[in-house]
C-alpha cells in the first residue's frame, strides 16, 4: 500500500534496458540524467563483466520520504536493490548539482541489479553475502565518497 500510495502521480521513461519510474512533477528533468547514467553504467560494467541483462532493470524515483517509507531503508542509506522484485530504488530529492554522487549510487545499485540477473532463479537466502563484495564498486574507478555519506537527507516536511 505504501508503494502504490508513493506511485501515485508516476511516470515513466523507458530505454531498452531501463524503465525509469518518477514523480513527473518532482523528478522529470532528472530522469534524463538517471537514464543517461544507467546506460553508462550498462556499457561500462556490462563491458568489464561481460554480461548484459536480456530484459529491462526497473528503476524508480523518490523523494526522500517516500524512499524510506516505501522501502524501509535506514536513513544513511543512498539507494536500495529489492531482491524480492528485483527493482532498484532510489531517493534523488537533492540530487540536482551532485550528479557525481548520484552516478556512484547508481552504479553500485545497478551492480547489485546485475549479479541478481547473473544469479537467476538462486533463493534470496543464497545472495546474502555479496553485497560485501561489490560495496566498494565506483564508476570509473572513483574514489568518491558514498552518496548516503554525504547527502544529508531533508526532514520529512522538505520532501
Amino acid at each position: 500500500m505504501r508503494e502504490k500510495n508513493a506511485h501515485r502521480n508516476f511516470a515513466s521513461e523507458s530505454t531498452n534496458h531501463f524503465k525509469v519510474q518518477f514523480d513527473g512533477y518532482e523528478h522529470g528533468r532528472l530522469s534524463r540524467t538517471v537514464i543517461g547514467v544507467l546506460e553508462d553504467a550498462y556499457s561500462q560494467i556490462g563491458r568489464d563483466l561481460d554480461y548484459y541483462p536480456s530484459e529491462p532493470i526497473t528503476v524508480i524515483l523518490y523523494t526522500n520520504q517516500d524512499f524510506r517509507d516505501v522501502t524501509q531503508a535506514p536513513g544513511w542509506a543512498g539507494g536500495y536493490f529489492d531482491l524480492r522484485d528485483g527493482k532498484i530504488r532510489v531517493p534523488v530529492r537533492g540530487a540536482e548539482g551532485k550528479e557525481a554522487l548520484l552516478r556512484t549510487v547508481l552504479f553500485h545499485e545497478y551492480v547489485h541489479a546485475l549479479i541478481f540477473s547473473i544469479a537467476g532463479s538462486a533463493p534470496a537466502g543464497s545472495m546474502r553475502a555479496w553485497p560485501n563484495t561489490i560495496q566498494r564498486v565506483r564508476p570509473n574507478g572513483s574514489d568518491s565518497p558514498s552518496l548516503s555519506t554525504t547527502w544529508t537527507a531533508p526532514s520529512a516536511s522538505a520532501t
